[in-house]
């Protein structure tokens, strides 16, 4: 009767290689709870317990420990990064299989020791600490979850964005705006982090507002209230 998708562009694509009505496709924004996804005016935990200081500038990642996840172009960035930033740090959330050869041991083959920090898997509370903890999100590829939620959490707790031009991640990271949009090459990437790390205003600014785009578009009651409206359009049509 109808069909609803997460991405203009997935919904376009539809359109045309499935022969659909427009008028019964909607694209509607997956919703994140907004509230417990917020900005944390303490300090949060896991900095202390990792020894990160106030001054220092923690770029994160927060993804499942791939080989296709593009690590080896993050390491590299922010080995570049570092080397004209030394107040930066990297964390990496996330656990896998393959965690050490994927990261752990370029990290290390890289001189990183120190520089970039592995908390591992967080649940509940302790991820979104851990979201907290960061300055800035960085976020390459979206994995088996299309709608990149994670980086819509990010973005609810007030962090600036640096994305690669993949997917969706263009319809919900505004470059210039709430942080960059990025072919995902060391060097694009090394820059993009060195411009916000070195920046504190911008990285204020751009976070205020990926926490407004989150609340005007990511709310859970605006996808209740949209995919309401899904149903009772598709009744008046039936």
């Amino acid at each position: 009767s109808g069909l609803v998708v997460v991405s203009k562009r997935a919904g376009e694509a539809d359109v045309e290689n499935f022969h659909l009505p427009r008028d019964r496709v909607w694209k509607v924004d997956v919703g994140v709870d907004t509230n417990r996804f917020s900005p944390r005016k303490s300090e949060p935990q896991l900095r202390k317990t990792l020894g990160i200081g106030p001054e220092e500038v923690v770029v994160g990642v927060v993804a499942r420990i791939q080989w296709h996840r593009r690590f080896d172009v993050f390491l590299e960035a922010f080995r570049r990064a570092s080397g004209k930033m030394p107040n930066l740090r990297a964390m990496l959330v996330g656990r896998g299989t393959n965690m050490v050869p994927v990261a752990v041991e370029p990290a290390k083959r890289m001189g990183l020791n120190g520089k970039v920090v592995f908390p591992g898997y967080k649940y509940d509370d302790e991820y979104i600490d851990a979201l907290a903890s960061m300055d800035i999100k960085v976020f390459l590829v979206p994995g088996t979850d299309g709608s990149c939620r994670a980086v819509r959490e990010a973005m609810a707790m007030g962090l600036p964005i640096i994305a690669a031009r993949r997917g969706m991640l263009p319809e919900i990271v505004q470059h210039g705006e709430n942080g960059f949009i990025v072919d995902d090459t060391p060097e694009n990437l090394s820059e993009a982090i060195v411009k916000l790390a070195s920046d504190e205003a911008l990285r204020r600014r751009m976070g205020v507002a990926s926490r407004q785009i989150a609340v005007e578009r990511f709310s859970l009651d605006k996808e209740v209230k949209e995919i309401e409206a899904v149903y009772k359009s598709l009744l008046v049509k039936a």
